[in-house]
């Protein structure tokens, strides 16, 4: 089953939401153990920024980093699909504690609102370093 362009809407304008609260309380960077080769671990920092791409299921939601033009990394995020009893859910980091909702923009539109005040709310050293 396709999506109307009301969800398109809902995601796009979680994104947006999602990166500005980043932004302001300092979670726009990913920390990530670089272990080339197994040699001594070490730390890699990543600017990123979060965007989404649509998926014939859903949407994914990911965290990419730049570097230079053409050079990117994603990094997953959370998925939002549908279930085959016609709900939506989200999958990925930090979504244990999310309910299922019905197939509606303002279901899913609630539901990405709990997860961004829950996100807001895990400390800034968890949240980096998944």
């Amino acid at each position: 089953m396709s999506f109307d362009q009301s969800f398109e809407t809902v995601v796009k304008n979680f994104v947006s939401n999602f990166n500005q609260m980043c932004r302001a309380t300092g979670r726009d960077y990913l920390v990530r153990a670089d272990n080339p080769k197994g040699e001594n671990p070490k730390e890699k920092t990543y600017r990123v920024e979060y965007k989404y791409e649509k998926l014939g299921y859903g949407w994914s939601i990911y965290a990419e980093s730049r570097r230079f033009f053409i050079f990117s990394v994603k990094f997953p995020f959370i998925t939002i699909e549908e279930t085959n009893r016609n709900r939506l859910k989200l999958s990925g980091l930090f979504t244990e504690s999310m309910p299922a909702v019905n197939r509606n923009p303002a279901e899913l539109d609630w539901l990405l609102q709990k997860y961004l005040v829950y996100c807001r709310n895990i400390p800034v050293e968890s949240f980096v370093r998944v």
